[in-house]
């Protein structure tokens, strides 16, 4: 067994990142409009998981999922019935950004983007990006398909958290 050893000021910076990571969380929670987490099975199946050269795992009890070189995965995301204001939420492990990782990200099969996250952060920990949607590509839809395309020779992620939110 081992226990956490801290001093009085450790304590104290140690129960303050915990308390600022349980605020950044309910913040994030409260903007969520849907969510999915990648390479746990019933969240997948929940939001119709498609996807081609494939594949999850586990980075710090977290779970994934990649595509490589042309692969791809999708899931159907509920807007609920917003077009103006709408941000997709993702979450990557910035120390595996060593690799070739370039992909394109799609909202019913419109490109919304292209993104290169090699040598990007070089940190071991989880880092969330906020990429706007277009209002044109949710005008009129109570949910897109978003899909994640590996381009050749490169990986998609892996992904760890996926959400629809509304910007602040």
């Amino acid at each position: 067994i081992y226990w956490l050893a801290l001093n009085d000021a450790g304590y104290k910076d140690y129960v303050e990142e915990l308390a600022r990571k349980e605020a950044e969380m309910l913040a994030l929670e409260a903007r969520t409009l849907d969510h999915v987490t990648p390479g746990e099975q019933q969240p997948e199946t929940d939001h119709k998981i498609e996807s081609q050269r494939s594949n999850t795992g586990v980075t710090r009890d977290v779970h994934y999922r990649d595509a490589r070189s042309g692969g791809w995965f999708s899931y159907d995301l509920a807007t609920g019935g917003l077009s103006d204001g709408v941000s997709l939420y993702v979450k990557y492990w910035g120390a595996a950004e060593w690799a070739t990782r370039k992909f394109d990200i799609f909202v019913d099969d419109e490109l919304m983007l292209s993104v290169d996250n090699t040598g990007k952060w070089m940190q071991s920990q989880f880092i969330g990006e906020e990429y706007a949607i277009p209002a044109a590509m949710l005008k009129g839809k109570d949910s897109v398909r978003v899909k994640f395309v590996a381009q050749q020779g490169a990986t998609v992620g892996g992904v760890y958290d996926l959400r629809l939110l509304k910007r602040p």
